[in-house]
């Protein structure tokens, strides 16, 4: 049940808005996919993070296997550490690709119809550098403004 008060300040609010009154107020549509890029970052530092902590336990077990006498034992330590060198390297290469696509998921999203389109840079009062791609060409352009 509302309060006088909240019509009162519901009706005010309505009339600033050009809403009714009775409607609740429309909340800005936000697209499930909007968090994506922000998610695959975040599982981008968590493979960073694995691949840290695989360095340094790879570290310690090198450190262990030399202070090993028994050449058994070694031999096993030396084999664990690398194995961990190796999840060391595959952590750090996933998480960096994962980074990568993360970007691109960022800026993807960003030239969607219902964004605003970017204003176009001025133009360089002397001097302007455009890359050609395309129709056989690569190369850069250089025009110069006076």
């Amino acid at each position: 049940m509302r309060t006088i008060a909240s019509l009162v300040v519901a009706a005010m609010l309505a009339a600033a808005t050009g809403a009714r009154a009775d409607e609740p107020p429309a909340a800005p549509i936000r697209k499930p996919s909007d968090g994506i890029p922000y998610l695959v970052g975040l599982l981008a530092l968590g493979l960073g993070g694995a691949s840290l902590t695989f360095a340094l336990a790879s570290s310690s077990t090198t450190d262990k296997a030399r202070a090993e006498t028994d050449p058994v034992k070694q031999a096993a330590l030396y084999d664990s550490a690398d194995t961990k060198k190796q999840l060391v390297v595959g952590t750090a290469i996933a998480g960096a690709a994962l980074g990568g696509v993360a970007v691109w998921l960022y800026l993807r999203g960003r030239d969607r119809p219902d964004a605003a389109p970017p204003s176009p840079p001025p133009p360089a009062a002397g001097l302007s550098l455009a890359p050609v791609l395309g129709g056989g060409r690569t190369g850069v352009e250089v025009r110069g403004a006076f």
